[in-house]
């Protein structure tokens, strides 16, 4: 190999020849990568290895002797320090070939492959830093396999909540995580629902100790590693549930009480300002209970002109204070005008 044919050779993008004795020759575009004169460089291996990046000479030197020694193909990706200190990334591919007197002498290219580097770099940072995002995150998720429901991904709020360990989690399937009686409904809505983000409504889940855990759950398809998945955010609502159910069971009991009693009960809600009445209102005063008064002003409006005054201050009164109870006797107005 000659000075000559690698400059003919030159017009291939970042040409470079090495020969096993330790000289070489290089392109003009492969000087120029390196950022330096012809002058600069004087062909021997040894000015080319320093110039490659410290981390990356005995790596390098160890692929080229093996490749000299086998007849194998050299792909190897390292470092350079450029003339100017500047650090880019090549990729090299040489082949060795035979030439007269039986020289052996490794022909390749090089191609700077920095700016990819870079890219995958950037787009490796921003994975980690989503992943440490989702890990973190302090609302419960879990992601999983659309077509095979495998648990593909939970982070550390969802272990919490679901108390059992995350190798167990992750070596289940989504609807594992479900109480059994909630899994025909999931399965209905896998295969029901979009790609879209979708409100799949409230599932009781299944906890490790057994506490009861209902969760609405939220879902949005995603491409997780490779795998068409889906994202979900699971937000305990346990104790809201409890509570609405606790509410329904007392108002049940409450108008089962109204129906059974011949007294009239009513319920102010302070801050709609409405009157709810109960059917015992319909057999003493002659109103439909359904209607009732609606706002405290036409309940207030029955009261005998003489009361009036001394009940509305006696209850804003009772409305301003912190008594539990609050009694008065006044008169009211019948249907039918009588008091």
């Amino acid at each position: 190999a000659t000075p000559a044919r690698c400059a003919e050779n030159g017009r291939h993008r970042l040409l470079g020849i090495r020969h096993r004795a330790g000289w070489l020759a290089w392109s003009d575009a492969t000087l120029a990568l390196f950022g330096i004169e012809r002058d600069a460089f004087d062909g021997s291996y040894a000015d080319f290895i320093r110039r490659v990046h410290p981390e990356d000479q005995p790596r390098l030197a160890a692929l080229r002797e093996h490749s000299l020694q086998t007849g194998e193909t050299l792909d190897v990706r390292y470092r350079i320090v450029r003339g100017d200190g500047g650090v880019r990334t090549l990729d090299e591919h040489g082949e060795l070939h035979t030439r007269g007197h039986g020289r052996r002498v490794l022909l390749g290219t090089v191609r700077d492959v920095s700016a990819l580097v870079d890219a995958g770099q950037r787009e490796q940072r921003q994975a980690a830093q989503y992943r440490y995002l989702f890990d973190r995150n302090p609302v419960p998720m879990m992601v999983y396999e659309r077509g095979t429901l495998t648990v593909l991904a939970v982070n550390d709020a969802a272990v919490d909540m679901l108390g059992h360990a995350r190798a167990e989690v992750l070596a289940s399937h989504a609807s594992e995580v479900l109480a059994a009686e909630e899994r025909a409904r999931f399965a209905r809505h896998i295969t029901s629902s979009g790609p879209e983000h979708a409100d799949a409504g409230i599932y009781a889940m299944r906890r490790k100790n057994g506490a009861p855990l209902r969760c609405r759950v939220f879902g949005q398809d995603i491409l997780f590693d490779g795998h068409g998945a889906r994202m979900v955010t699971l937000l305990d609502v346990t104790a809201t549930e409890l509570a609405r159910g606790a509410l329904e069971f007392s108002e049940a009991r409450l108008r089962l009480a109204a129906r059974a009693s011949h007294d009239a009960i009513w319920d102010f809600d302070i801050a709609a300002d409405t009157l709810w009445w109960n059917e015992g209102y319909t057999a003493l005063f002659g109103y439909d209970a359904a209607r009732g008064t609606p706002h405290l002003a036409d309940w207030s409006a029955r009261i005998h002109a003489d009361d009036r005054t001394r009940v509305e201050a006696s209850f804003a009164a009772a409305l301003r204070g912190d008594r539990e109870q609050w009694q008065e006797d006044y008169r009211y107005r019948h249907k039918d005008g009588q008091y």
